[in-house]
């Protein structure tokens, strides 16, 4: 690449970088409104990212499973989520993502979950608290790893019914149902441990501390009947390179999202994930 081509892409991804169809309209919902976010901050929702929320937004606090974690070192419970360079600290809750007891109903007008959700032992369960805090007609923005963009490629689609008996059975974060399947398929070579198995294995059997395993694995139908799960009418749905699943949801107490669970809607042959291209029928 020549000097004046590496000055354009460099000058196109300071001022105009790549974002998600429709972003407009989620930023209009958000621009000075309040909102929490499980887990975070997340790169996907800054000024270059590809849905860039944090701007505009009013006030952001955050909840995280631990005062240390792998991805945001130490963290402490108050007002200390910075999220914006420009805009007040949140307030950061020390707290599970399936836990959110501590926050009122309807505190919030959205709620942001980048990458979390996999690694909720019970999914069902933290999705149906995140709802529960959001507001009447509030937004949840939920993204998710499409398996055949990550790590997990090797393994199978969890089934919905395999989430729903962990939701009957109130499945806790310490449990191990999935360990072993997610060391022996892991592709090391598309994560951030490197290729030293023997770190990566002692860290999975610590999962309770340092949450690094996807219990459960999505393509994009089955992150949407995981969404389906909730008083959630679903917006819009869209899968972004390099393993995005993004799921645009309104709280509603009436739903009907027959059209994103059939198997032949437009979203799957728009898709660069093979497996949600397979699902047509």
């Amino acid at each position: 690449m020549n000097r004046v081509s590496e000055l354009i892409r460099k000058i196109r991804s300071r001022f105009f970088p790549l974002r998600m169809s429709g972003v407009s309209a989620i930023r209009s919902f958000c621009a000075g409104k309040k909102g929490l976010e499980i887990g975070g901050p997340s790169a996907i929702f800054t000024w270059k990212g590809k849905i860039p929320i944090y701007p505009v937004v009013g006030s952001l606090d955050a909840c995280n499973f631990s005062g240390t974690t792998m991805w945001e070192g130490s963290i402490a419970e108050g007002n200390h989520f910075r999220f914006h360079p420009k805009k007040a600290p949140g307030f950061q809750y020390i707290s599970e993502a399936s836990d959110l007891s501590r926050i009122g109903n309807e505190q919030y007008d959205f709620v942001l979950a980048s990458h979390v959700l996999e690694h909720c032992a019970n999914p069902i369960k933290a999705l149906r608290e995140w709802v529960r805090v959001l507001k009447n007609d509030g937004l949840l923005l939920l993204i998710l790893p499409h398996r055949d963009g990550t790590f997990d490629h090797q393994r199978k689609i969890t089934p919905l019914d395999h989430l729903l008996w962990d939701h009957q059975h109130d499945t806790q974060e310490s449990d191990e149902t999935h360990m072993q399947e997610f060391i022996d398929t892991i592709d090391l070579s598309m994560t951030a441990y490197g290729s030293d198995r023997k770190t990566f294995e002692e860290r999975t059997q610590k999962n309770i501390e340092y949450r690094g395993m996807h219990h459960h694995v999505f393509d994009t139908p089955a992150a949407i009947q995981l969404a389906d799960q909730a008083a959630l009418q679903i917006e819009n749905v869209q899968t972004l390179l390099p393993f995005h699943i993004v799921i645009v949801a309104r709280k509603q107490a009436q739903k009907n999202n027959d059209q994103w669970l059939q198997s032949s809607v437009a979203y799957k042959r728009k898709s660069p994930f093979a497996s949600d291209r397979a699902r047509i029928r």
